[in-house]
């Protein structure tokens, strides 16, 4: 058993030159990117970055923050703690070889250029096809994830507002899509081209407009709801060669 003087010791050397982060709104991976090339380790850092330099300080603030190990997998911290009895002496061991395995700056800033056929995609796609965009985020950013033939779900979190241009335009394995409550504003061609896509949830409630072509080409789409009746504005070819088209019109 070690004391607890030396096991926050351990904790320091531990997270040295790792990454956290609290209260994301956008894209972990674009935020990284658009830190400047001489930074301040220890120092939240834009939109809730941080990284450690192995300085006093940080104990306590890791548990209310998340991070990645090294395979991509988001850890909560504070959960991390608590599931490892880290405050209790046979927790202490399984924490710190946790710490071990988060990701560093560099590591993340790799991991987050690993798309579909060596593309840089802004948001991490895990080995399952999987993406989670960051809860907080506001909007999809334009061609967040165009022509990515590796993405094959999406989880949406409920505060996104809008959906960008070509955001999964060319998403061809993308099967089914669910867009949050709050979501007003689907752009020209979000989705068009996805031909795997065989089901929209639209949970919209209160103005929706749909643009142009939001849909085109999605050849699979049989399946459309409209769950909460939005008032809608939907561009006459916003599903254009879907098979659903003509039933959309209905709305």
């Amino acid at each position: 058993m070690i004391s607890g003087e030396l096991f926050t010791q351990r904790i320091y050397e531990a997270i040295e030159d790792k990454i956290f982060f609290s209260n994301i709104s956008g894209s972990p991976a674009l935020v990284v990117r658009e830190l400047p090339k001489e930074i301040v380790p220890g120092k939240v850092l834009f939109d809730g970055i941080m990284l450690f330099d192995g300085e006093e300080g940080i104990e306590d603030d890791i548990q209310q923050m998340h991070s990645f190990t090294k395979d991509g997998v988001v850890v909560n911290l504070e959960d991390y703690y608590t599931d490892n009895g880290a405050f209790e002496d046979d927790g202490w061991d399984s924490f710190l070889e946790g710490l071990e395995r988060l990701m560093t700056l560099d590591e993340f800033i790799q991991f987050s250029k690993k798309g579909a056929d060596g593309e840089d995609f802004p948001y991490l796609i895990d080995e399952n096809g999987h993406a989670d965009i960051p809860a907080g985020t506001m909007y999809i950013k334009e061609e967040a994830f165009l022509n990515c033939s590796k993405l094959i779900s999406v989880t949406i979190p409920d505060s996104v507002r809008e959906i960008r241009n070509l955001a999964f335009g060319g998403c061809t394995n993308l099967s089914s899509i669910d867009i949050p409550l709050k979501v007003r504003l689907i752009e020209s061609e979000a989705f068009s081209g996805c031909k795997s896509l065989a089901s929209a949830v639209i949970s919209s409630s209160g103005s929706l407009l749909i643009r142009d072509r939001a849909f085109a080409g999605c050849t699979s789409l049989t399946d459309v709801v409209f769950k909460n009746n939005p008032l809608k504005v939907i561009a006459k070819n916003a599903f254009e060669g879907c098979p659903c088209e003509e039933e959309v019109k209905k709305y």
